[in-house]
């Protein structure tokens, strides 16, 4: 058994030593790379390119990749899915067969350049293909997807009918879109094809937008064609520089649909041998050359501006009829009548002079012009000494001018530490007050308005106190305790010493200095007694504020508001006769509650007598009534009990007699 396990084990060591072809690419992690809007983003994972990929990407996934130094793939590579990828600086990836992205699988391609986009890629579309360098293949199969490109030096070139970036053979495109980098798109040899875009037969009605880069384009018929069918843009800023042209002797530069027109172009655009600026102000994205061959013309009221970092050769013509901005490189001669204007950089200065214009926030001359340079005010501590220039080679005048160079300069005005040894002056000195401390200021340097030497604090003064008696309390209103004021700042102490602030004498008198308002009491309505039945109302009245009101409780419980009525008077409370006829027999305790306290007294329902006796009532009101019917004769009260003592002595002596004579007998 263990023989066995050991053979299996030992075999597919074997075969996986066999299968190069299925080793895992490597993958770079955290690699950059610079967007659509040339902002610099970071791919956390993505697969290296290598000379054995033939695919790259999977059905409906996103993958990314990046080609690094010097890769070479002798095939034809065929995109699947969405596609991204990074070439990196100083790569060169070639692909002699070119990359097919096709529109029938959904297919998409995405290239990026890193920051200094010296990233290479060339793609050849093999001899006898009839495919495009970057996009279709032959019909069915000649129609590309969704194709990006938005860094890099890329070149394309097609074969037969091909075009560099777009359609194979009979195939049209479904979107380009070019948003930077440097293109070079080129079409196949045979009649009818084009540098970007379809065929001359093509009737695709896909898009194409270039907004950005350095673009160039050239097909046996036609540099640019999106058919009579597709549409040409530029985008709305003005970035993209288009070189367009065809080999036969006729053709066109631009094809589109008949229902387009120009005026929404932005950007420098070539049409064979001539250019012209398309919009009123354009900013190139990227480098470029005017070829020995070529004329570049700046109409009048149109400007065009070489950004910093960014060249201009011109080897051929450039005529400037409106306004030429630089600040990036300017190589070779400008002709026309308008002006050119460098950047001019002022830092901790301003600068003057007719020939000086703003334009897009920042700071141009004229070549030539006289330019006079104002420090600004110095940083405290220090005072003017020089001048910084770049480039070095320009000189500043003992009075502070000199001329424009014909190329971007800065300068900067330079500073030195004060010897404090002119004027000086005190400065933030203040009297000590009840609510301040002062100060006795700050001695400054009245050439360079540096502080030399720092003052000191000085005490507050002593409160100027008036004592406020405390006010008392009642039943109805709060009092507060004894407080102080000071005379001189107005502020309010809750001490003699002057040290515990009253910041809201108000608040403080509701708050720590309130005294509570004394426990209310009922001042009318006690001690009152009704029968057991009875329908009769009782009156009771709390010394309370009659705001101050809560609930009023009968035997420890709320009392139910439709049994009372409360009105003003303090606080005077009714119960209502008909809840009063329900009460029990016995002593009941009402009480009347507010925010001051509760008030409180009894009150007494007698119990009801039986039918056929009287209560106590009725006792006291015949003894009442008998009293009321005698007369006089209370003065011989006496004499009458004397003679009903007497006679019941007599009874009983003659009853002890009778008993004892029979006794005898």
């Amino acid at each position: 058994m263990k023989k066995r396990l050991f053979s299996i084990v030992l075999s597919l060591c074997m075969v996986l030593a066999l299968m190069p072809q299925m080793a895992f690419a490597d993958t770079v992690t955290g690699i950059t790379y610079l967007d659509a809007s040339g902002a610099q983003q970071t791919c956390d994972n993505a697969t290296a390119v290598t000379e054995d990929d033939t695919t790259w990407g999977t059905d409906n996934e996103t993958t990314w990749y990046v080609a690094q130094g010097d890769v070479t793939i002798e095939s034809r590579v065929t995109v699947t899915g969405d596609v991204h990828l990074i070439l990196a600086d100083g790569c060169n990836l070639t692909v002699n067969g070119g990359i097919y992205v096709s529109r029938w699988t959904a297919s998409k391609l995405t290239i990026y350049g890193q920051e200094n986009g010296t990233g290479e890629l060339y793609a050849y579309a093999s001899s006898g293909s009839g495919y495009a360098g970057i996009g279709g293949n032959k019909e069915p199969y000649g129609t590309s997807g969704e194709i990006t490109i938005n860094g890099g030096n890329i070149t394309a070139v097609g074969d037969g009918i091909g075009a560099g970036i777009g359609g194979g053979d009979m195939g049209g495109f479904e979107c380009i879109t070019i948003n930077g980098g440097t293109v070079t798109a080129t079409g196949g040899n045979n009649g009818g094809s084009s540098g970007i875009g379809t065929f001359e037969g093509g009737n695709t009605s896909g898009t194409i937008t270039i907004s950005g880069g350095t673009v160039m384009a050239t097909g046996t018929n036609h540099g640019i064609d999106a058919s009579f069918m597709g549409t040409i843009s530029t985008g709305n800023d003005g970035h993209a520089v288009i070189f367009a042209s065809y080999t036969n002797s006729m053709g066109s530069y631009f094809r589109y649909s008949s229902s387009q027109n120009r005026d929404s172009w932005r950007g420098v655009i070539f049409e064979g041998n001539s250019g012209q600026i398309y919009g009123d102000d354009i900013t190139p994205s990227e480098s470029f050359e005017i070829p020995s061959d070529k004329t570049l013309t700046i109409d009048s009221g149109k400007s065009l501006t070489i950004p910093a970092g960014k060249t201009l050769t011109v080897t051929g013509k450039l005529t400037n009829n409106g306004k030429f901005y630089v600040d990036g490189t300017l190589n070779g001669t400008v002709n026309g009548n308008g002006d050119v204007y460098y950047n001019l950089a002022p830092t901790d200065c301003t600068v003057s002079s007719t020939g000086i214009e703003k334009h897009n926030e920042k700071t141009y001359a004229k070549e030539e012009s006289e330019i006079t340079l104002t420090p600004d005010t110095p940083q405290v501590g220090y005072l003017f000494d020089s001048w910084e220039v770049s480039p070095e080679s320009v000189q500043i005048n003992n009075n502070n001018s000199f001329t424009m160079p014909n190329e971007a300069l800065t300068v900067t005005a330079k500073w030195i530490e004060c010897p404090h040894d002119g004027d000086k002056e005190t400065r933030n000195a203040k009297e000590a007050t009840c609510t301040e401390a002062g100060y006795s200021g700050d001695v400054y340097c009245l050439v360079c308005n540096e502080m030399i030497t720092k003052g000191h604090d000085i005490n507050m003064a002593s409160h100027k106190l008036n004592y406020i008696p405390k006010t008392d309390a009642t039943v109805t209103e709060t009092g507060n305790d004894e407080y102080w004021q000071c005379t001189v700042c107005d502020k309010y102490f809750s001490d003699a010493e002057g040290t515990n602030e009253i910041t809201d004498l108000e608040g403080w008198k509701a708050g720590d200095g309130k005294i509570d308002k004394l426990p209310p009491e009922i001042i009318e309505g006690k001690g009152q007694s009704i029968t057991e039945g009875e329908k009769k109302a009782l009156s009771f009245t709390s010394n309370a504020a009659y705001s101050d009101f809560i609930r009023v409780e009968l035997d420890g419980s709320e009392l139910s508001e439709e049994n009372y009525e409360k009105a003003e008077g303090s606080i005077i409370i009714t119960l209502d006769a008909d809840y009063v006829a329900t009460l029990p027999a016995g002593e009941h305790t009402i009480g009347i509650v507010s925010e001051s306290g509760t008030a409180t007294t009894t009150f007494t329902v007698a119990e009801k007598a039986a039918p056929g006796t009287s209560d106590d009532s009725d006792r006291d009101s015949k003894a009442d009534a008998d009293k009321n019917a005698k007369t006089g004769d209370d003065a011989n009260l006496a004499l009458w009990l004397a003679l009903m003592l007497l006679a019941g002595a007599g009874i009983t002596g003659t009853t002890i007699y009778t008993r004892r004579k029979r006794t005898n007998e």
